[in-house]
């Protein structure tokens, strides 16, 4: 039996799980409102059932518009599953590299604000 080795793989893992803007990953449901050298605005629909691919942000105020189930996955961790609530703000530190998806039969509608000055870094 011939054995693969896996090696070249660790190559490419850091490149996949890097920070990256969650907009220009994915822009087809995202629109910015508003973005200037401080912050940024941003109103997203979540698709049901599908995955946003892997991002990160700076520190953040999020409000929903809709109540829903998303779950979350930090590459090398258990998926959480968070539920959110329709008309309300969550804030954060910025957010290492992760996934989300909506777990709902329905779009999920939020708006995303991301203050540029606090960024994601590396640890």
């Amino acid at each position: 039996m011939r054995r693969l080795s896996l090696a070249p793989l660790f190559f490419l893992f850091p490149i996949i799980i890097q920070a990256q803007d969650w907009v220009k990953l994915a822009p087809d449901n995202k629109k910015v409102l508003i973005e200037n050298e401080h912050f940024r605005l941003v109103e997203i629909t979540l698709l049901p059932g599908k995955t946003e691919p892997v991002h990160s942000h700076p520190e953040y105020i999020e409000y929903f518009l809709d109540s829903a189930k998303m779950i979350v996955v930090y590459p090398g961790k258990k998926p959480i599953e968070w539920k959110v609530e329709k008309n309300k703000a969550y804030s954060g530190p910025p957010e290492p590299p992760h996934s989300i998806m909506n777990a709902e039969k329905y779009p999920v509608r939020l708006l995303l604000t991301e203050f540029k000055d606090r960024p994601y870094k590396k640890e």
